[in-house]
This record gives structure tokens, C-alpha cells and sequence, in this order.
């Protein structure tokens, strides 16, 4: 599943019901952000929720998401690959 390219309070709840729906029957679910321009405490926030329910892997995150993600301690709690 694809990430919208703003990952904020407007689009984080979407974005957080889509992964819950496709996690059903599913051991792990991928979100790409190859698109993501921007990511905020929100989205970050919905990140970090979504990690602590079920296992999360994220796809290509941007350099800025990246060192969002580490910056918040949630890049040592969700798989990230290129």
C-alpha cells in the first residue's frame, strides 16, 4: 500500500484505517513512502500506533522521513528498507 505525499492530521487517519483493513488475515503489512514530501507529529504519531498493534514494515522512506523516524526512537521500533 502506498502512502499519500503528505503524511499529516488530515491524512494520517486514512492512511491508519487502510493498514488496519489490509492487515486482517495478513502476518505483515508493507506501507511504501516512496512519495511522501512531508510527515508531521500525526503522521508520526499514526506511525507509531499502527507499530505497536501489528507488525509494520515501511518502504522506501525519504531521507527526511528517516531521520524523522530516528530522531523519534521509531526508527529502532519499525523495519524500514529501501
Amino acid at each position: 500500500m502506498t502512502a499519500p505525499a503528505v503524511l499529516d492530521a488530515r491524512t494520517a487517519p486514512a492512511l491508519a484505517a487502510r493498514v488496519r483493513r489490509a492487515a486482517a488475515g495478513h502476518r505483515r503489512v508493507t506501507v511504501d513512502l516512496r512519495h511522501v514530501v512531508a510527515v508531521d507529529a500525526a503522521g508520526l504519531r499514526a506511525l507509531r500506533l499502527l507499530a505497536a498493534d501489528l507488525p509494520l514494515t515501511l518502504r522506501r522512506p525519504p531521507p527526511t522521513t528517516r531521520a524523522r523516524l530516528a530522531l523519534t526512537g521509531l526508527g529502532t521500533r519499525i523495519s524500514a528498507y529501501r
